[in-house]
């Protein structure tokens, strides 16, 4: 079993973890309700039916959660890849957005994949590895930044396919 331990922790890569984190969080937040009203085919409208659909998973400013904004862009990953909120559909987009991370060979690519991997394996040991591996070759091929600085309230009224083109994300 990987031990979270043995990850680096020198002063950079502590450093480096606090600045993305913070690039994740406040200014911007959005009232998910508020998306109801757009179109049916948009992403803000799919994004909408993604938390009524999954009512327990973590909504974006939940007590003791995630970031409200890291809540919102990763649950746009799940749409944007068509993955699941189960263990292998998580473990989709953690190497989706390790994929993306490794874009700008970013030391912490791994990271949330290893995070997400030990979870994954207290529960589901069947996980699909090709379309893990799959998914993380979408996140290289991304044509922007669908992550650390990802202003995702413009493609919130685009339709879900039009936002997968002008991103280059095919699978």
């Amino acid at each position: 079993m990987i031990s979270l331990m043995n990850l680096p922790t020198n002063s950079d890569t502590i450093k480096a973890l606090h600045e993305f984190t913070m690039g994740l969080t406040g200014g911007n937040e959005i009232d998910v309700n508020t998306l109801i009203s757009l179109p049916y085919d948009s992403l803000g409208k799919i994004l909408y039916e993604h938390y009524l659909s999954n009512p327990l998973i973590p909504h974006p400013n939940d007590k003791n959660g995630f970031p409200a904004r890291y809540i919102l862009v990763h649950d746009l990953h799940h749409i944007l890849i068509g993955s699941s909120v189960d263990d292998q559909g998580e473990a989709e987009v953690m190497a989706f957005e390790c994929g993306l991370l490794a874009q700008k060979k970013s030391e912490l690519c791994i990271l949330p994949f290893i995070s997400q991997l030990l979870e994954s394996f207290s529960h589901q040991r069947d996980l699909n590895f090709i379309k893990i591996a799959s998914s993380f070759d979408i996140g290289l091929k991304v044509k922007g930044d669908l992550f650390e600085s990802w202003e995702f309230e413009t493609d919130l009224c685009l339709s879900l396919e039009t936002v997968r083109k002008k991103y280059s994300i095919c699978g």
